[in-house]
């Protein structure tokens, strides 16, 4: 008779839900550093697809062929940012069952707002932390 070992191993990260549509975004020191890599990547995209909007003659006020183009940059800009951040082929998969791109860009834009402030928040915590210590050991040595 063989004895079986069993491990359990936990996925490291955290789920994503954009509606009914779910991701997982892993944390694991692999996971993170293909993100970082395709951050490189967006950040081009990104160049690349706000210079073709500035080649938009009537941005203000597009015609029928120019909201097109708006459109279609948009998506692209779009799906640049969610499968830079969720993996390829994750926004075809939210666009897919919720079909309006400035919606997507807006809940983009605000996920990515609310994570700076976070952050800010976080370090200025631990700014005033210190200080607070620093404070109390130099009244300690007075």
């Amino acid at each position: 008779m063989t004895n079986k070992l069993s491990f359990q191993i936990e996925k490291k990260g955290f789920p994503i839900n954009i509606g009914e549509v779910e991701f997982f975004f892993g944390t694991t020191p692999e996971e993170l550093t293909r993100f970082f890599d395709t951050q490189a990547e967006f950040e081009e995209q990104v160049k690349e697809l706000k210079q073709q909007l500035k080649q938009i003659k009537n941005i203000e006020q597009p015609e029928k062929e120019d909201a097109i183009k708006i459109i279609d940059l948009t998506k692209s800009l779009a799906k640049a940012e969610y499968d830079s951040l969720l993996g390829k082929g994750s926004f075809e998969k939210i666009y897919s069952v919720y079909r309006d791109v400035e919606q997507l860009i807006d809940l983009f834009a605000e996920a990515i707002e609310k994570e700076a402030l976070k952050r800010k928040d976080t370090l200025s915590k631990k700014k005033a932390d210190l200080l607070k210590k620093k404070a109390l050991k130099n009244k300690k040595k007075k």
